[in-house]
Order: C-alpha cells, then sequence, then structure tokens
C-alpha cells in the first residue's frame, strides 16, 4: 500500500519532465519554444509553436517530440491498474499527415509489461537504451505509424498493464 505522503513524491511535476522538442528538416536540427499547458495527474502537455509558422506551401517540415517522466506509472501500472501513453496532434494543414514513431522506454529492473494499441499496430520489442547520463538501461517498445492523416485532433492512445503470468 502507497501512503498519501509516498503518492505526492511519486506525482512528478512538468518540471520534472525531460522535454525534447524540436524541427529536424534540411539536415539541421533547430529546438522549437514550448510551453506547458496541463500538469494534471492523468495528463501532462505542451504547446509547441513552429517557427516560421506552419504553412502549405513550405512542403514537408520534420519535427521531433516527446518528454519522459521518471516514475511516470508508479502510482498506476505499478500497482495493478491500467494506464495509457498517449500523442495528440491538432490539424494544421488541409493536407496534414504524419509518420509517427512511438516509443516507450521501460527500466529494466521493472517488471515485463504489456502493451495494446488504439491504432491497431503492435509495440514491438527494440534493441536495448543505454543512457549514460543516468546509468540505467531501458526496455524499448515501439511502434512505426508509416502515415497517418491528421483531422482536427487526432490521439494515439497506448495502453500499458503489468505483463500477466502465464
Amino acid at each position: 500500500m502507497v501512503g498519501t505522503a509516498e503518492l505526492k513524491r511519486l506525482i512528478p511535476s512538468l518540471t520534472d519532465t525531460k522535454m525534447v522538442c524540436e524541427e529536424v528538416t534540411g539536415g539541421r536540427e533547430r529546438e522549437l519554444i514550448h510551453i506547458p499547458v496541463e500538469n494534471g495527474e492523468a495528463k501532462k502537455g505542451f504547446i509547441v509553436c513552429y517557427v516560421p509558422p506552419i504553412s502549405e506551401a513550405d512542403g514537408v517540415r520534420r519535427f521531433r517530440t516527446g518528454f519522459g517522466i521518471p516514475a511516470e506509472f508508479a502510482t498506476s501500472v505499478a500497482l495493478g491498474r491500467e494506464d495509457v501513453a498517449s500523442y495528440s496532434v491538432v490539424q494544421q494543414a488541409v493536407d496534414h499527415g504524419l509518420t509517427l514513431v512511438f516509443r516507450i522506454l521501460v527500466d529494466s529492473e521493472l517488471p515485463e509489461l504489456a502493451f495494446s494499441s488504439e491504432f491497431g499496430l503492435p509495440m514491438k520489442p527494440q534493441a536495448a537504451v543505454d543512457d549514460r547520463t543516468t546509468g540505467r538501461i531501458y526496455r524499448c517498445y515501439e511502434c512505426r505509424i508509416p502515415r497517418a492523416m491528421v483531422h482536427a485532433k487526432s490521439e494515439f492512445l497506448v495502453r500499458i498493464n503489468k505483463k500477466s503470468k502465464a
């Protein structure tokens, strides 16, 4: 059982996140302005400022976004409850498509997890990730969505559970 004081310690703030938000176009990487807009217990989010603004006349532009939250599922999946990881995007052009790599890293000391995507593609195990800055090794699971059209607001959701013992 986790007490209230322990829960407050486990539920991180947006200040605890490692945010990556950059444009990767024409062989150059440039950090984009990103502002926290939601910091709830179950949902955290950022708004991204595209500079220059996205225009259909610009052609294809590529962006890399993501964030990590330490002990993100400590108060849900670790306690046997289902949780979700999601990516949402708002339509920016008439013909707005995206290629998405949905990646989840799990500390190697944690038990195996089960993943179920709501977009019909499986999360597949990849090579382990060795984070030399933290000294941690992570199991990596990913799903590549080759081309999805964005309409109004599109959300890509993966349900996460402890893997049941067979």
